[in-house]
């Protein structure tokens, strides 16, 4: 009795572990990095720098095809600026008058003189609202080796400001 109650809770077990082992839905979010593109635009200078860094191929950050074309669509950065909080918007051109949020970079002066910097994925794109803020370790060599890098996000944002 005791051997066929073990039995039945790993079989249990299994079962548990390939449910949540199935491949879960594809979201067009998967087609373009939000941490990839957060990279991007730490290394750039202006927002027109990191349009151009967004839709290079080498960069490999984006690969969405919204309107299904078979062409990679073009991302568009509109650079907004509200008291002490600084947004880019990523939009995918779909069409001439056609266009779809992808993800919204804010960074936010705060009074200390430092500064908060998260890329927020649209939920349209991503299925939910995906939010992520740089970390001080950088993966690199395919992940294999770690760096650590600090950033000053405000030193960026008054650069881009200018």
């Amino acid at each position: 009795m005791k051997t066929l109650w073990m039995k039945t809770i790993v079989l249990m077990f299994l079962g548990a572990g390939t449910l949540h082992g199935q491949d879960r839905e594809q979201v067009p979010g998967d087609n373009f990095s939000l941490e990839g593109a957060l990279e991007l635009f730490k290394k750039s200078a202006s927002p027109e720098e990191f349009e151009r860094l967004l839709n290079s191929p080498e960069s490999e950050v984006n690969n969405l095809d919204l309107n299904g074309d078979g062409n990679i669509d073009y991302i568009r950065v509109i650079d907004r600026t509200e008291r002490n909080i600084h947004t880019f918007t990523m939009q995918a051109v779909i069409s001439r008058n056609e266009f779809q949020d992808i993800a919204v970079i804010s960074l936010e002066k705060l009074e200390n003189g430092k500064a908060i910097l998260q890329i927020t994925g649209d939920a349209d794109v991503y299925g939910i609202e995906t939010i992520i803020e740089p970390t001080q370790e950088v993966r690199i060599n395919a992940g294999t080796t770690t760096t650590r890098t600090y950033v000053n996000v405000w030193v960026a944002f008054r650069t881009i400001c200018i």
